[in-house]
């Protein structure tokens, strides 16, 4: 996806600090880091705030396996009130689907009520798959940059993260098992 698409997608912030600092993390570098064991539990509690306090926006995506489990259907109600759009994909970070298929992408603002949800379902960064739950948990900075991106079936998560947020959350969370991405074209 462009950065312009990309910024359209996840929204924008255009008044005051927010925009200042949204401005200053587009130009500076992030660097994508493997998260190479699963978060559960208070690490997964603790990982939703690093990544929250720095992001406007997080989606979820409902495929057609889970349009009809009635505990996916029933978290997607519990976010209603914070939801900012939904509607059809077929691309969203980490996912790209075949011809032919699609998803229903639904982005919602970071809110304390939401963030108690994503707690309350799970206590684990991998169960954010169909059919129960809805699929891969991301999180987008006010510029629209991603911060965390999950493709939870294939128990994968990166965080996209400045010099300075990659020592942060090493001394905030220094058990999260972290390694710099290598691309598979290396």
């Amino acid at each position: 996806m462009t950065r312009p698409a990309l910024a359209a997608f996840a929204g924008r912030v255009t008044i005051g600090r927010q925009t200042q600092r949204s401005s200053l993390v587009c130009m500076m570098k992030l660097a994508r880091h493997d998260i190479v064991r699963e978060p559960m539990d208070d690490l997964y509690d603790r990982l939703i705030s690093f990544v929250a306090e720095r992001s406007k926006t997080f989606s979820l995506t409902l495929i057609d396996v889970a349009r009809k489990n009635a505990h996916a259907l029933f978290i997607l109600e519990s976010l209603s009130p914070h939801l900012v759009r939904s509607g059809e994909a077929r691309e969203w970070p980490g996912t790209e689907l075949m011809k032919g298929y699609s998803a229903v992408l639904h982005t919602y603002r970071v809110a304390p009520p939401a963030l108690a949800t994503l707690r309350k379902s799970t206590r684990r960064l991998y169960e954010w798959q169909a059919p129960n739950f809805p699929d891969d948990l991301c999180f987008y900075r006010p510029d629209g940059t991603w911060v965390l991106t999950t493709t939870a079936h294939e128990g994968e998560a990166d965080l996209h993260l400045t010099d300075s947020e990659h020592k942060e959350v090493r001394a905030e969370l220094p058990e999260l098992a972290l390694r710099r991405h290598r691309s598979r074209s290396n």
